[in-house]
């Protein structure tokens, strides 16, 4: 059927969208340098001229069954399509809560763009469209650190003179090229990764401009797009939902506001060298690096006071030969794994290298009310450390040296 009488045929208007969609498919077969929008409009150009000369050509007398009563029932439905105007506003919404699954992660912000507040009226040749653009950044941090013991303050009860370094380490950020970046090994800062994840949701607010760019960006979209004239709503719909709709599909106009959030962000660079990561590093380092300082001096202040209370008490001991500060910790502290509270306290004694010690050095032993007291020293066996507990003993300090070089 020639295209032009198929829409100008009375009381079939289904059947005539599926058999134009049909002909624009041949016609696209046959033309594939011209785009579908441009043989449909071709086509209709084409119905409205011959609709025209059909009217022109029957008599006046013609008053309702006839072929232009026809024409002018149906020609509404196939007008071409509409531009759209736009009018956009944003709102922030900032919230909690978002689930952190997977130890490596300490924090996540999520952003989602969707719209609200959605209107729109026809003038003229125009489709108005009035709409919220809905900023939603949802942010969350991990409920147990991954493992890590959060770190409140410089002064926490847990901090002792021989993990204080650790946790300083731990929480001072790389001084590398950009990173600003805490190790968090073993030990976080619940209140700087917070901080971190708040300042993705500042900065793509204000920074980045999702009042301004987002807005723009979300009016331009809408009005790239034409609206058929027989189908506004659904048009609108498609463009709101394409994809799935919802916060976590956006729809089609949406997509374009993530497009160009990531854009700024820098998604396609490496983690670390995108600006928002930077600067939401550098928020995370403005809390973490006093912190550290805090942790540090605090630390230090009970060196002070345990090298004082051991002098006091008379905790002092003569190195022999053989001895390690791991054999040494077993003997006064009850476990080898304590030996950094002896080097701490003796470190100008000793050296940065807990493994140099040497006979005729006489270290202070920290006080551990907790800790049963050692052997006298005229009760310790005066017989040598025999092959195996030496092998042990040697293994025991090599291991050591080597996670502290790694750490």
């Amino acid at each position: 059927m020639d295209i032009t009488r198929l829409l100008q045929r009375k009381g079939a208007r289904h059947s005539s969208r599926q058999e134009v969609a049909a002909t624009v498919k041949r016609r696209l077969a046959q033309t594939p340098e011209r785009s579908y929008d441009e043989v449909l409009a071709g086509l209709r150009t084409a119905a409205r001229r011959n609709a025209a000369e059909s009217r022109r050509d029957e008599p006046d007398s013609n008053e309702g069954g006839g072929e232009s009563a026809a024409v002018d029932e149906v020609a509404p439905e196939h007008q071409p399509p509409l531009p759209v105007v736009a009018a956009i506003t944003a709102e922030q919404r900032v919230r909690g809560g978002l689930p952190i699954k997977g130890d490596g992660v300490l924090g996540q912000m999520d952003p989602t763009f969707s719209f609200t507040g959605v209107s729109h009226a026809r003038e003229e040749d125009e489709v108005h469209l009035t709409a919220t653009l809905h900023c939603d950044y949802h942010w969350g941090v991990h409920p147990t650190g991954g493992g890590r013991k959060d770190v409140p303050s410089g002064n926490a009860d847990f901090i002792t003179i021989e993990n204080y370094e650790r946790i300083a380490d731990a929480l001072d950020p790389d001084l590398g090229p950009h990173t600003n970046r805490a190790s968090l090994e073993g030990y976080w800062s619940r209140a700087a990764v917070e901080a971190h994840e708040l300042e993705h949701a500042r900065d793509d607010w204000a920074d980045w401009g999702a009042q301004n760019e987002g807005v723009r960006v979300a009016r331009e979209s809408f009005e790239s797009e034409t609206i058929p004239a027989d189908d506004i709503d659904g048009a609108i719909d498609t463009l709101l939902t394409e994809g799935g709709g919802g916060p976590r599909h956006p729809g089609k106009i949406a997509r374009a506001v993530m497009a160009a959030s990531d854009e700024h962000y820098g998604v396609s660079l490496p983690y670390m060298d995108r600006p928002g990561e930077i600067k939401a590093h550098a928020v995370g380092a403005s809390i973490e690096r006093p912190l550290a300082a805090a942790v540090r001096a605090h630390g230090e202040q009970l060196v002070q006071e345990a090298r004082a209370a051991a002098r006091a008490a008379g905790r002092v001991y003569t190195v022999v030969a053989g001895d390690t500060l791991w054999r040494i910790a077993e003997r006064f502290l009850g476990s080898g794994k304590r030996w950094r509270g002896i080097h701490v306290l003796n470190r100008d004694e000793i050296g940065s290298n807990p493994d140099l010690i040497h006979p005729g050095q006489q270290l202070l032993i920290p006080i551990d009310p907790a800790s049963p007291e050692p052997q006298a020293k005229e009760d310790w066996p005066e017989t040598a450390i025999d092959d195996s507990d030496r092998a042990q003993q040697d293994e025991d300090s090599t291991v050591d040296a080597i996670v502290r070089l790694l750490r």
